[in-house]
Formats: C-alpha cells, sequence, structure tokens
C-alpha cells in the first residue's frame, strides 16, 4: 500500500537585515526564495519604505509586521484574503507611487484605484498605523468586514466619502 502524502509548509520570515520592502515583493508570482504561497507571517523589524503592491493578492500571509516602516505605498495589502493584523505604527501611506516597471524615479499622484491598500482582506481584525495622506478613497477599507481594531495615529490628510470609508467597528 503506498500513500501520498502533501505536507504543507507554512513559514514565517523574519530579517532584520532587510530596509526597504521593493515594489510586488510578495506577491504570488515573485521570487523571495520561498513559494510565497507558504509564507504566514513577516517581520521586517528594520524595513523603513515598502513599495506598492508588496503583498498583493498574497492568499497565505496571516500577519505583517512592520514596526519602523515609515512610508508605504499604494495597494500594499489589496486582496490577502488571509491577513489578519497589519502593524506599522509608525508608517504613512503615500500619496504619491513609483512605478519600478515605468521609471522608478519618477512620481505620480495616485489614481482613485490605487488608493485601495486594505480591499479585500477579508479576514483583517487588525490595522495598526500611523497615518494617511492622501484624501481616503472609500475602498481602502472594502470588504474588510471582520476589522475589529484600527489604530490611527495622525490623521491629516484623512478625508473620506460614501459608507466604505470608514469601517464600522
Amino acid at each position: 500500500v503506498s500513500a501520498c502524502w502533501k505536507a504543507t509548509i507554512m513559514v514565517a520570515i523574519s530579517d532584520d537585515t532587510i530596509t526597504k520592502i521593493p515594489y510586488n515583493a510578495f506577491y504570488l508570482s515573485s521570487a523571495v526564495g520561498v513559494n510565497t504561497r507558504e509564507i504566514t507571517s513577516v517581520s521586517f523589524p528594520n524595513a523603513l519604505t515598502v513599495g506598492g503592491a508588496a503583498f498583493d493578492y498574497n492568499s497565505t500571509i496571516q500577519t505583517i509586521y512592520l514596526p519602523n516602516a515609515t512610508s508605504v505605498d499604494y495597494n500594499v495589502c489589496y486582496q490577502c484574503r488571509a491577513l489578519e493584523s497589519f502593524i506599522a505604527p509608525k508608517a504613512t501611506f503615500k500619496t504619491l507611487k513609483r512605478d519600478p516597471l515605468i521609471d522608478p524615479t519618477e512620481q505620480t499622484p495616485l489614481e482613485k484605484d490605487q488608493a485601495e491598500s486594505f480591499l479585500g482582506c477579508v479576514s483583517l481584525k487588525k490595522i495598526d498605523i500611523y497615518d494617511v495622506d492622501y484624501t481616503f478613497y472609500p475602498r481602502f477599507f472594502d470588504r474588510c468586514n471582520a476589522l475589529e481594531t484600527l489604530i490611527l495615529r495622525k490623521t491629516s490628510g484623512l478625508v473620506g466619502t460614501g459608507y466604505y470609508s470608514y469601517p464600522t467597528l
């Protein structure tokens, strides 16, 4: 009798030498040394910047811990359906985006569909961030129905319209 076993490896990544998380770093098709579909937790204590769509569409990451990140670009966790906790208490979500595929030095204003940083994070329970320095687009928290705690330390650019602007806590 032979049996096939399918093992699922859950990976927690923690690295205190990383200072920048690049654009699309943990997108499902990226190459970060392990299959990104196996990563359940990331911790980068010394990361200061997070590129646009860094965790975009990742379906396994449950926890993101970035205690010293100060700058987060657009759509950082778009459609991260397993994400439960995003902790970056010093991070400001930025008005300008940089697209390394076009020109990494050029900065352009966000379009409304690029201000959907947590859209579709259906398991997200806690967000701890410093500020959002662009007009709060209504879909920033769209479909975050599990959200219980939102810690926003500063609200300099926080303007919302429509019923998706602020989660009901």
